[in-house]
């Protein structure tokens, strides 16, 4: 039987934040195992609490290299001296949660019936961003001299942001 490597990591979500109030944990996998290797174990003792696939998590070394590509491990890179110990554990990012309608529903009820626009101000054809809920709540499509607003949902904060305004023709 083959030597088993323990590997710490964290789950965190896409701001370096703990995913599910998930603490460290390891994974045991073999001693020449790759970072791909990690994230099959990683998806398979955590799928009740991770969407997509394994290939689809992200693994870093640290937290400040988190959302930038060029530092993800890549996934021939071998385990052996990464996340030895808690402290050095490695970063999991694993990937949002897709939004039902129901969610952006809510989202939408909790914020105050007002309106915010911001002018870019780049150029003339910047856009710009209005953010106009009813105050029923409703995620109704509105229209202003021919410039059309539909909500945006913005999955890493898992809340909704703006509308888009953009002009029509």
């Amino acid at each position: 039987m083959r030597a088993q490597l323990p590997v710490w990591y964290r789950l965190v979500d896409a701001d370096g934040e703990p995913h599910a109030n998930t603490d460290a944990t390891r994974a045991f996998v073999s001693e020449t195992a790759i970072v791909d290797d990690l994230k099959t174990a990683v998806w398979d003792k955590n799928q009740k609490i991770i969407d997509g696939v394994a290939g689809q998590l992200k693994v870093y070394s640290n937290k400040e290299d988190i959302g930038d590509r060029t530092k993800v491990l890549e996934a021939d890179a071998p385990l052996k001296g990464m996340g030895e110990e808690e402290d050095t554990s490695l970063l999991v990012v694993v990937p949002d949660s897709p939004a039902s309608k129901e969610d952006i529903r809510d989202q939408a009820k909790s914020l105050k019936p007002s309106a915010l626009v911001l002018d870019q101000g780049v150029s003339e054809d910047a856009p710009l961003l209005v953010v106009v809920p009813a105050p029923s709540g409703s995620l109704h499509s509105i229209s202003l001299q021919s410039m059309d607003v539909n909500v945006k949902w913005n999955p890493r904060h898992k809340s909704v942001r703006l509308y888009a305004l953009t002009t029509g023709k």
